[in-house]
């Protein structure tokens, strides 16, 4: 009977299910570092805008700082100014990855409606053969002879041949997504083993900084040095190092959370168009014709569900500013 699919259109359809059905489950959870949730966007903006403000001279680091000079080089306000650089950098991409991410968004939006433009073509011709009838909620309890009559193998190419109208939108989201992909990896790397290592060695620096007395002990033989800190201020001066090395380090790890779990996302998604294109661009068979329609119109359906979905996550970037 048709509608009864093989192994592979088992495997295809039901991919697509669980994608679908991912989307909706991860996008729900908003205990979830999950970058397309307005919560984590939010997150995420603020820290590149934090960022983006940090001293861009030695000056304004030690004003920043509140300190001229201290013992631990990894804390002299021109090693602090070397992280603030990268820190002020890795913001700046932050706001052009957001930018390539809800194109991407917007680029996956117009491939699912080319899908469905090119699936109510599809659909119509099929309604023409004789072997399907015009009644598709129909075609799935059709016991059909296994030959296709000649009219209906021509209507079946010309089916087959609408399917070239998708290489374009798929290239162009393939194409789209990759570019994302391999920049929110780099921005994620980035924080996890260039930045995050550089902070924690700071936090460490500080740590012993606050333990040796030798250092409370060199400021007091030099009360009226500028290039000193003055032992009363100090303890001031260290406290306001360890909050905002603590925030920096807060914000890398909001980071790496939060882009690694977009990464998966439109990993995901790249997957769910492999097997889409493969499929799609290999349904040629004039065989099994009730079967192939009805897994079809299963395929156009959820499509529309990821449209809805695409939507919703394209809001969330906008309403998040």
């Amino acid at each position: 009977m048709a509608g009864e699919p093989d192994g592979s259109h088992e495997s295809w359809v039901g991919g697509h299910q669980k994608i679908v059905e991912a989307l909706r489950e991860m996008a729900g959870k908003k205990d979830l570092p999950f970058l397309v949730a307005e919560e984590t966007l939010w997150l995420l903006d603020g820290y590149a805008s934090s960022m983006s403000q940090l001293p861009g001279t030695v000056q304004q680091a030690q004003h920043y700082l509140d300190y001229f000079h201290i013992e631990e080089p990894e804390l002299l306000p021109e090693k602090m100014l070397e992280l603030f650089g990268a820190l002020k950098g890795r913001a700046s991409n932050w706001f052009n990855l957001r930018n390539s991410s809800k194109a991407v968004a917007e680029s996956l939006i117009k491939l699912a409606e080319s899908i469905q433009a090119q699936g109510e073509e599809v659909v119509s011709c099929a309604c023409e053969t004789k072997a399907l009838g015009t009644e598709p909620e129909k075609w799935g309890a059709l016991n059909l002879p296994e030959a296709i009559e000649a009219y209906d193998k021509a209507i079946v190419s010309k089916m087959a041949s609408s399917f070239t109208v998708l290489k374009t939108p798929i290239q162009h989201f393939q194409a789209s997504i990759e570019h994302v992909q391999a920049g929110l990896a780099e921005f994620r790397d980035e924080a996890r083993f260039k930045l995050m290592p550089v902070v924690q060695e700071k936090m460490r620096a500080l740590n012993r900084l606050q333990r040796a007395r030798q250092f409370e002990l060199s400021l007091m033989e030099f009360p009226q040095s500028k290039s000193y800190v003055h032992p009363a201020a100090s303890g001031r001066a260290c406290a306001v190092l360890k909050v905002n090395l603590g925030k920096m380090e807060a914000g890398l790890s909001i980071g790496v959370a939060g882009v690694g779990s977009i990464h998966s996302l439109w990993q995901g998604i790249d997957a769910y168009i492999d097997q889409s294109e493969h499929r799609l661009l290999s349904m040629e068979t004039q065989e099994q014709l009730a079967n192939f329609m009805v897994q079809y119109r299963i395929f156009l359906a959820q499509w529309a569900g990821i449209k809805m979905f695409a939507q919703e996550k394209l809001l969330s970037f906008e309403a998040v500013q």
